[in-house]
Parts: C-alpha cells; structure tokens; sequence
C-alpha cells in the first residue's frame, strides 16, 4: 500500500507558524518584564527614535494622538480637530522600547507597540492589541504593572500573526 504525502508540506507551515506564534509570545512576555523602563506619559517626553519609530510604523500623525487624561475621540466617526487615540504609556531600556496607547470606535481596543533597540535604531519586535477598554492609572508605574499583567496573562492578540 503506497502513502501519499501530500499533507506534509501543509504539516511544516503549521509547525514553522506555531514557532514564531511561541517565539513573538516570549518576546512580548521578556520585554515587558523589563525593570529598568524610563517611563513617560507624555507624547513630547518620548526619546525621539522611539516617537520617529512608532510613528512611522502606526501611520498615526502626533496630533491625532492624545495625552493621558487628554479629550480624544473615542467614536467611529474622525474628527480632524480631536485626536483619535490616547497614548497610555511609553517606556525605553537599554534592551526594548514600548509604546500603549488606546484606539476606540466599534472595537475599543489597547494597542502596544514593542521594539527592540538595536545599535542606533528599533527594530518592531511585536505589534498587538486587546480588546475593550484599558483602565487608566493615573501613576505611570501602576499603568505598567496593569499592561504587564495583561501580557502575562496572554490577553494581548499579536496582530503578525491574524
């Protein structure tokens, strides 16, 4: 009786995607396990690779992105005079860099953005989000534990591999 194995090359795509699932999981979960973060709440504090990088890579525009506790627009519809997501938090180490930051409309959702430091750039490391609404901490250091707990919890959806 002769096997056919036609199923084997579609096995190895699984197996290949199942690794890098694991792998971008691991560096979600080492990043933000980082204790040594410099923490800003405050668009205009960002290190300046890490506001070029996240910029660039979102396609968000500075000004339409809000402030902690800073009005924004929470709705489906733009308004070009309201920003239409609010930064959460943003931290830099000497190994990752973050950005969180809260999108609204139909599916209100927390979006991180994490990137490695390499050399004198940020490469994208992993790019997710989790839906519904964030609880805001007013101290910087609360919001960092609250968005580490989601990671850990594996509550963030890794938007590179949908």
């Amino acid at each position: 009786m002769k096997h056919s194995h036609w199923f084997l090359p579609l096995l190895i795509i699984a197996q290949l995607a199942c690794v890098d699932i694991n792998f971008t999981q691991r560096t979600l979960k080492e990043a933000m396990n980082q204790r040594d973060f410099r923490l800003v709440s405050n668009i205009k504090e960002m290190p300046a690779k890490l506001s070029v990088s996240f910029f660039s890579i979102t396609g968000i525009r500075k000004h339409d992105m809000a402030n902690p506790g800073e009005t924004w627009n929470g709705g489906d519809v733009y308004f070009d005079s309201i920003p239409s997501c609010a930064l959460l938090l943003a931290g830099s180490s000497p190994n990752y860099s973050f950005v969180a930051y809260q999108t609204g409309g139909l599916m209100s959702k927390t979006n991180l953005v994490i990137f490695r430091n390499h050399d004198d750039s940020l490469i994208t490391a992993w790019r997710g989000y989790s839906p519904g609404n964030f609880v805001h901490y007013n101290a910087a250091d609360s919001t960092l534990i609250a968005l580490r707990n989601t990671a850990l919890r594996g509550e963030f959806i890794n938007e590179s591999t949908n």
